[in-house]
């Protein structure tokens, strides 16, 4: 059973156990004022789908969470649309959309190519590589963005 942890007091940690994803999703279905037969028609599953994840029967696949919580985010809040993602996944027992060890990513890209071009490398030609991915990235537009 998956745990979430609720308080965090020096070295004490608190811990309860996670929602299931059938309890998290009449919980946001109920939040948004929808309902079963509602959220079926606009995630494109059948009605008697949603009763069965609701009480544990089903587990969706990812492909449906993401569907679901697309149609109840934009009853609730839009722009949360990723942090229910990443709870509903969760709840149904796959990996986060965006592990929170990677926000940190671009700027560690940014501290290997500025040693690169500051001469400060040690492996010229594995840093070169790097430097010319970090290049590209930074064309895009990704390198300097945070994660919000």
């Amino acid at each position: 059973m998956a745990v979430a942890i609720t308080e965090l007091s020096g070295q004490h940690m608190e811990a309860t156990p996670a929602p299931t994803f059938g309890v998290w999703l009449k919980s946001l279905r109920s939040l948004a004022g929808i309902s079963q037969t509602a959220l079926a028609e606009g995630a494109d599953i059948h009605h008697t789908y949603v009763s069965d994840m609701e009480t544990g029967k089903k587990i969706p696949s990812r492909k449906v969470i993401e569907r679901i919580v697309k149609v109840l985010t934009r009853r609730i809040d839009p722009a949360e649309a990723e942090r229910y993602l990443s709870e509903g996944l969760l709840a149904a027992g796959y990996a986060s959309t965006r592990p929170s060890s990677l926000d940190a990513l671009p700027e560690g890209l940014q501290i290997i190519f500025d040693a690169y071009t500051n001469g400060e490398a040690d492996d010229q030609g594995t840093l070169e590589n790097i430097a010319r991915m970090i290049r590209k990235t930074q064309q895009e537009g990704v390198i300097g963005k945070r994660a919000e």
